[in-house]
């Protein structure tokens, strides 16, 4: 088997997050980034130019005419933050895992999409 060393550094602006639990908040929305991303680049290949895994669009519910992997839709139709604000809303701690600050018509991830992310390690 291949050995892959991945290395991220997550950097915090404190000049827009004022406070700890904003702060703490979007650490573990970017850390769903490095969780996600580097899994699915490991197992199957994916980086940031590509969409994710039709299996993903099919359990979120996404409908891959209005989201997209690019900056050709807007932040909250964008794959790679919807799945990093699925890990955060499904696997942060309370307080920072409620609510979810993607689109309003878009429910909050089922148990489905948990598993889906927990099993990208494995």
């Amino acid at each position: 088997s291949k050995i892959v060393a991945i290395t991220a550094v997550i950097v915090l602006n404190h000049f827009y997050l004022k406070t700890i639990h904003q702060l703490k908040r979007t650490l573990a929305h970017e850390y769903g980034h490095h969780w996600t991303l580097s899994h699915l680049a490991i197992r199957e290949g994916i980086d940031m130019k590509q969409r994710l895994p039709e299996r993903y669009y099919r359990l979120r519910q996404l409908d891959p005419r209005k989201y997209a992997h690019d900056a050709s839709v807007h932040w909250s139709r964008r794959d790679k933050e919807v799945i990093a604000e699925d890990y955060r809303g499904l696997f942060a701690s309370a307080p920072h895992a409620q609510d979810h600050r993607m689109s309003a018509e878009l429910p909050f991830p089922n148990l489905q999409v948990k598993e889906y992310i927990r099993n990208l390690a494995f």
